[in-house]
């Protein structure tokens, strides 16, 4: 199942948005980018960077270009990542699939959804 989604710009890295499943089985935002207060309900802004622009995906999507894709991985993902009790159990193996894409005036934005593995 599809566990997780970020958005990225590669080109001029501005901050990612994060889209998980809740724990109430809802969709949880969170976003490290300087707009995030225009978010409704005020309340998807991270506590601190989320440093997508580090990640392995991230980097590799530097250089590829608009309709390009790849697998990147096996990495680990946190399962449950807003619970407290979870230093040491709630990690499992994932996958995630980078595409660029390009939307609106053609600026390149990278997205990566990680599969449970």
């Amino acid at each position: 199942p599809l566990l997780e989604v970020e958005l990225a710009e590669p080109r001029a890295y501005g901050g990612a948005v994060h889209m998980a499943q809740s724990p109430t089985g809802g969709a949880t935002l969170v976003t490290d980018r300087d707009d995030c207060a225009e978010i409704k309900g005020h309340r998807s802004c991270s506590q601190e960077p989320m440093y997508v622009n580090t990640s392995a995906w991230y980097r590799r999507a530097m250089s590829a270009s608009a309709g390009q894709q790849f697998w990147d991985g096996p990495s680990f993902t946190r399962h449950r990542s807003n619970s407290l009790m979870c230093s040491g159990f709630c990690w499992h193996s994932a996958y995630a699939l980078a595409e660029v894409i390009t939307i609106g005036d053609g600026q390149n934005l990278s997205q990566t959804g990680n599969a449970q593995g």
